[in-house]
């Protein structure tokens, strides 16, 4: 699948991807083809685990993020690649759940976990709506990895680009024919 990808920031490891953005599909799009080039799709049923990421309380927040670290420190299966997802995380912008004591103190162990170097054979990725770019969690996201933000600040035809080649993608994938004007009502 070939995506118009924003801007990039590649540092020297790509042991994690934060991806940040408003722009759910083109966010899940991008994961998606992360995790496709990680890790064939035909291995991953044991090569890919993936976490959600939505909370709505403090002690989903937590559990969410303790799965995580169990799931980047476990190896995986036979020692073959592994990808932890951290899928839709919503609660790093919320003002309640995102500044918890807690919530803070687990982060921060993640992001020490980052620094201290994922796993070899791992990749990390993160898929959020929002990320200070101030906490420690951010800046340990980038310097272990790569930042792919999505801005919503595009004009709409910009943003449906990305939209109508997933879709073209997947009806040839399907084996389905469509023009142009249907793969534009479908993504409508």
């Amino acid at each position: 699948m070939d995506f118009d990808m924003p801007k990039q920031d590649q540092t020297q490891s790509t042991h994690v991807c934060l991806i940040v953005g408003e722009d759910e599909f083109s966010a899940t799009a991008a994961a998606r083809e992360k995790i496709d080039r990680f890790v064939p799709p035909a291995d991953q049923t044991l090569g890919l685990e993936i976490i959600d990421g939505q909370a709505d309380i403090i002690d989903q927040a937590l559990a969410c993020l303790r799965r995580c670290l169990e799931a980047i420190r476990t190896i995986g299966f036979l020692g073959g690649r592994k990808v932890v997802w951290l899928r839709g995380v919503d609660f790093l912008s919320d003002p309640i759940i995102g500044r918890n004591k807690e919530v803070q103190e687990t982060l921060q162990i993640l992001a020490d976990t980052m620094a201290g170097g994922i796993p070899e054979g791992h990749l990390l990725i993160i898929t959020a709506l929002k990320v200070d770019a101030r906490t420690s969690f951010y800046k340990a996201c980038i310097a272990q990895g790569e930042l792919i933000a999505f801005d919503l600040a595009e004009k709409p035809w910009q943003r449906d680009r990305g939209a109508m080649t997933f879709a073209m993608h997947a009806f040839k994938e399907a084996g389905l024919q469509a023009g142009n004007e249907l793969i534009e009502s479908f993504v409508q």
